[in-house]
């Protein structure tokens, strides 16, 4: 009770207190406090209890517009009150401000705004372009630009940024095809070139027709250009002086040639009676090339010629050969039976011959006058006819006639005819006649309504046949009649009269006469009875239809009669009326026939047999069973579907079980538990317990019985053997509760052939467990096998509580990963020959038996959670992959950003990176690769993986181009030797490696058509010989103060067209410059150490002294209307530029001021005094 009233008392002193103290700080007011959340502090004030609130001045942020105060530090609600009950903080509430980067793309193409919240990141726009222009950049001043504009966030004020634009200069190319260019037409252009006007080339021996692309380049063209000349050979003119010769129009005589005419050789011309000799003082050729008017003169020589006589049958005369128009003597030709007339110049005697040699080679024709003779006539048998008298010469002979016969011709040899006469001889004589015998169509009629056949040999049967035979040849005796006999031939159908023998004078029809003929039929009933017996059968073609009766024979079916003794050909049977030849007729038989018919007796089994069919008097065996029942295998077969019936088993005899034509035995399969082709032995001595030692049926899924028989009885199964099931192809098994131990290699398969997929026992097991398939001991923390292709293309979680991985538990498993979290032992050979192909090995695997990884051939790389190698792990278990420490085997994205301009680049979802992506920067080269933006701390080593999360790698860059560098001057300093790039800009930076880079080697670029731009340090010295030979497109260098020599041909060649030269330089050797360049010297004269031939020509006509090396802006103002002409941030004009036209004007020059007084100015031309404007001056026409 003591306790309670200290209580309440304290209770009640602590409620006085505190009234106490309110009412002290109700007479001094409340505290109003003022987070300005970022913005300029504002100081707290004190307000009196019933005053009200006078807010400070708002408080600044850059980039932000002040909203009010609020209550809430997240500005959810505004303070409204003018008078606080309490003391106060009121927090301060911003709206960030918008601004714009603006572009001004300085003549191209249009960029939009960006405009976005202060500080807000950007990239960079899609660069503009321009025609003619090269992009250089954005800067943020618009006349110099030197400050080159970093896209990083929105600037507060925003800003205007310019586009700074590199002019593009092009080649003018030209194809003169062998002529010289006109010296006025130029080399290079710009867009700002002012129109060119090509002049024309020269050429010799041709005339200049046009350039076929056109005849100049307008003021704003871009790209390089190729004019390509058109020529026109000059025509030269051929005389022929050729003496009475002539040209025919097919010898294509030219009159006219060119220095493009292929070599020409003149055709030979034409004189009557001469041939060709020679074309005087020349070879009658024109080679091509050749150019010039030309003139032939032709030179003839006289012919001979030969006649040649055609003295149509009379004797022969010698050819006659004579010079052109000489006089002819014809000896004298003899004809029989004909008298000479005269010669003619054609066969049918139309032109005369004139007694002179023609000119040319001829054939006279000599014509006759025939004569007259007697012909006496022997006819030899034919009719009479009259002899010729004074018949003229070559007279036809007359025909004869002759029964039978026909006339041959008339002969003067009679017997032996060998000198035949047609016509009337050149002398009286006697002719015989000649004959030869007549041939006539025989048709012969067979006189039969069936036909005959007239040719045996094909067999081709007619009722009559045509024959062109001779007059008086016997007749024909062959022909054939089916089922006659041929009895002659006769002139009438009834066979009366006289025999026809030989053929008569006459086409003619004869008949043929028959006689019938009488055939028989022989059977032979091999081993049965025939219905005629041995006599057989006869009969003629005239008999009617005859009937054949089957055979007879014990224990067989009649097959019928057969012409043969293969019984290829089955016998005609009934035979038919008017069947003609004798016959043979075999007996054919078939045994009798039974049929035995296969059941499975379930409807679960699966398989097909065929029934069987058996042959009386053949041994019959019964077919092996080819039925097959998942988890059961097959016991024989009964007669009856219950199995009370007959039994047989497979392959048995049974010859003659059937003594009937086609009787049916049904056969039904008998089953017994456990799936067929399992093989069994004794597991122990006591010969009470089965082991399974192999499988050879063809069950996919098997089914093991808990019991099985075995020798004599049925026993318990209560292990697997190793080995049982490789390479089977089950793809499922079925366990029994039984099984007290397996294997560790009963599911083993070699070389990846494994079907497996799944592994099944009844919950009930005492001693496993499968879960999902896979096979457990029955506490769950042993995983013992897992069936090779449960998952072939994906990973396995192995459940919760799993401590141990068993011996060749994932053994040749088609895997791809595994998670191994909560593992404490792997045992061996757990892995061997498995298609894993990325493994993670967590810090809860305590134990790694010996070979656990081995001929994982997929398997690369080994992540390993543990930071070195355990003790507790058998040695080498990564020979033959790649162990990570420290990883935790997590895949990720790692993205590089390169800092040149490029978009990042990512590689996805890998544990690590081997190597780094290749990167490029004109003018700079990759010196590291750093896991932080700001570049700090240590270059990261390939292979990388990320432990702390940062999987973003940054390129550092250091400024200079991928050169080879050298030791000079004992060790002071460094020469630039070696290039590895091919960069347009090249960047050689003013140290290496702590020392300055003093010279550029020797050759360095000669020859390389890849830079454009160089930039010099302020340390450079010297530029060796041939530096920058011919470096085609090289436009930009420019040199500095302090460098002391350039070498001999340093420049010639290259692409610049203007250069400075500073007042250090103090050597410059032979032809440093090519001609063409405008070289502006800072020297009021040449130092005596520079070549006297430094420019290439030594006359200096393009060299430009006392030149302040101050690059300026030329104005050329035309007065003629048209817009100025300005060369923008140059030395000077390097140049003469081309005259400008006014209409009604003459050009007369440049001045440097608009009075025109002094002199026009010339050129290369700067300005000393400030006069960077030029003013055209014209004269009025």
């Amino acid at each position: 009770m003591k306790k309670f009233k200290i209580a309440i008392i304290v209770v009640l002193s602590i409620v006085v207190l505190a009234v106490f103290l309110t009412a002290c700080n109700g007479g001094k007011g409340y505290t109003v406090s003022f987070n300005s959340m970022g913005g300029s502090p504002v100081a707290d004030i004190t307000v009196g209890r019933k005053d009200p609130i006078t807010l400070p001045e708002n408080p600044q942020k850059e980039g932000y517009d002040f909203v009010g105060w609020f209550l809430e530090e997240n500005g959810s609600t505004e303070f409204s009150d003018s008078i606080p009950s309490d003391n106060i903080t009121l927090y301060a509430k911003w709206i960030v401000k918008q601004y714009t980067i603006a572009f001004n793309s300085n003549g191209g193409s249009g960029v939009n705004p960006i405009t976005d919240d202060y500080l807000t990141q950007v990239t960079a726009p899609p660069e503009p372009t321009r025609q003619g222009y090269t992009f250089a950049g954005w800067y943020t001043d618009n006349a110099t630009f030197l400050n080159v504009y970093s896209f990083t966030e929105i600037p507060l004020e925003g800003i205007e940024v310019h586009a700074k634009w590199n002019i593009e200069v092009y080649d003018i190319s030209y194809v003169l095809g062998g002529g010289i260019n006109n010296e006025e037409n130029p080399a290079t252009y710009t867009v700002e070139t002012q129109l060119i006007t090509l002049q024309e080339p020269t050429r010799d021996y041709y005339t200049f027709n046009q350039w076929s692309e056109g005849v100049g380049i307008a003021l704003g063209s871009t790209g390089d250009k190729t004019f390509t000349a058109v020529w026109t050979p000059v025509d030269y003119q051929i005389n022929y002086i050729l003496d009475g010769g002539y040209y025919e129009g097919s010898d294509n005589a030219r009159t006219s040639y060119n220095i493009e005419t292929d070599t020409y050789t003149l055709p030979i011309p034409h004189k009557a009676g001469h041939s060709f000799a020679t074309w005087q003082d020349s070879s009658g050729e024109i080679s091509k090339g050749s150019h010039g008017e030309k003139t032939f003169t032709a030179t003839w020589t006289i012919n001979s010629y030969i006649l040649t006589f055609n003295t149509n049958g009379g004797s022969v005369l010698s050819d006659i050969e004579q010079v052109f128009n000489s006089d002819v003597t014809v000896p004298e030709t003899n004809k029989d039976g004909y008298t000479f007339a005269a010669w003619y110049e054609d066969s049918g005697f139309g032109n005369l011959w004139n007694g002179k040699m023609p000119a040319g080679n001829k054939t006279l024709f000599a014509r006759w006058t025939v004569n007259q003779y007697n012909v006496f006539f022997v006819e030899n048998g034919g009719q009479d006819i009259s002899d010729y008298s004074d018949t003229d010469f070559g007279t036809a002979l007359p025909e004869v006639q002759r029964t039978g016969f026909t006339h041959s011709g008339w002969y003067r040899d009679d017997g032996t005819f060998e000198d035949e006469l047609e016509t009337v001889p050149a002398e009286d004589v006697t002719v015989y006649a000649k004959w030869t015998r007549n041939r006539y169509n025989i048709t012969f009629n067979a006189n039969s309504s069936d036909g005959v056949v007239w040719d045996s040999e094909t067999i081709n049967y007619v009722d009559q046949a045509t024959y062109n035979l001779e007059y008086e040849e016997d007749l024909l005796d062959i022909a054939f009649r089916p089922g006659y006999e041929f009895a002659g031939w006769f002139d009438n159908s009834e066979g009366l009269g006289l025999e026809l023998i030989t053929v008569p004078a006459e086409d003619k029809t004869i008949y043929s006469k028959w006689n019938i003929i009488l055939y028989h039929i022989t059977f032979f009933d091999n081993e049965g009875s025939s219905p005629y017996g041995e006599t057989g059968y006869d009969f003629t073609c005239e008999s009617p239809e005859i009937d054949i009766p089957d055979a007879v024979r014990t224990g067989y079916i009649f097959s019928g009669w057969f012409s043969d003794t293969e019984f290829q050909v089955p016998a005609e049977v009934p035979l038919s009326a008017n069947s003609y030849g004798d016959r043979d007729y075999y007996a054919r038989w078939s045994p009798i026939e039974f049929e035995v018919r296969y059941y499975s007796n379930d409807e679960l089994a699966t398989g097909d047999m065929s029934e069987d069919y058996f042959y009386y008097d053949e041994e019959s065996y019964l077919s092996i069973n080819e039925y097959m029942k998942t988890g059961y295998h097959f016991a024989g077969w009964n007669t009856l579907e219950n199995g009370t019936g007959t039994d047989f088993i497979d392959g048995q005899n049974i010859t003659n079980y059937f003594s009937v034509d086609y009787s049916v035995l049904n056969l039904y399969a008998k089953w017994d538990e456990g799936s067929d082709g399992l093989d069994y032995d004794w597991y122990d001595e006591d010969e009470d317990s089965l082991c399974i030692t192999g499988y050879d049926g063809e069950e996919d899924v098997v089914i093991i019985p808990g019991t099985a028989f075995f020798e004599d009885d049925y026993y318990s199964v209560v292990t697997i053997n190793d080995y049982v099931f490789e390479n089977t192809g089950v793809t499922g098994i079925y366990l029994p509760v039984s099984l007290e131990t397996i294997n560790s290699l009963a599911f083993y398969t070699s070389n990846w052939n494994g079907t497996l997929t799944s592994i099944e026992i009844s919950a009930d097991s005492p001693n496993f467990k499968t879960v999902d398939g896979v096979l457990f001991s029955k506490d769950g923390k042993t995983l013992i096998s897992y069936p090779v292709v449960k998952d072939p293309s994906g990973y396995y979680d192995i459940p919760d509580g799993v401590e141990n991985i068993g011996a060749f538990a994932f053994h040749s498993a088609k895997l791809e990963g595994l998670d191994l979290s909560g593992i404490q032992t792997i045992e061996e050979y757990a892995l061997q020959n498995s298609r894993i192909s990325s493994l993670s090995i967590p810090l809860s695997v305590i134990n790694i038996e010996e070979n656990a990884f081995m001929y994982c051939d997929y398997l690369g790389t080994v992540f390993c959670e543990r930071t070195d190698y355990p003790t507790t792990w058998a040695e080498d278990l990564f020979s033959y992959y790649t162990a990570i420490w420290g990883t935790d085997g997590v895949e990720r994205d790692y993205t590089f950003v390169y800092n040149n301009g490029e978009s990042p680049y990512i590689i996805s979802s890998v544990y690590y990176v081997a190597s780094s992506p290749t990167a490029h920067k004109e003018g700079y080269h990759l010196y590291g690769w750093y896991d932080n933006e700001a570049l700090e701390g240590e270059i990261v080593t390939f292979r990388y993986f990320s432990k702390t999360g940062k999987t973003t790698l940054y390129a550092g860059w250091e400024y200079g181009s991928d050169l080879g560098y050298r030791e000079i001057n004992e060790g002071t300093e460094y020469e630039a030797y070696l290039n590895h790039t091919s960069d347009s800009v090249i960047n050689i930076p003013s140290s290496y490696e702590g020392l300055p880079v003093t010279k550029i080697a020797t050759n360095l670029f000669n020859n390389n058509q890849d830079i454009h731009t160089v930039n010099l340090p302020s340390t450079l010295k010297y530029i060796g010989d041939q530096a920058f030979y011919a470096a085609g497109n090289l436009k930009s260098i420019t040199l500095n103060e302090g460098l002391l020599e350039i070498g001999s041909w340093a420049f010639c060649h290259s692409g610049i067209t203007s250069i400075a030269l500073p007042g250090s330089i103090e050597i410059i050797g032979n032809s440093a410059f090519l001609w063409t360049m405008t070289i502006y010297c800072e020297a009021e004269e040449k130092p005596l150490g520079w070549h006297s031939n430094f420019d290439n020509t030594g006359d200096y006509e393009r060299v430009v002294w006392g030149h302040d090396l101050v690059k300026r802006t030329y104005t050329l103002e035309l007065n003629n209307g048209e817009d100025d002409v300005t060369y923008a941030d140059v030395y000077g004009i390097d140049s003469q530029p081309e005259d400008p036209t006014y209409t009604d004007h003459t050009f007369i020059g440049w001045y440097d001021n608009e009075d025109f007084i002094g002199s026009a100015v010339t050129f290369p031309y700067f300005s000393k005094t400030g006069a960077t404007t030029l003013y055209a001056r014209w004269e009025t026409i």
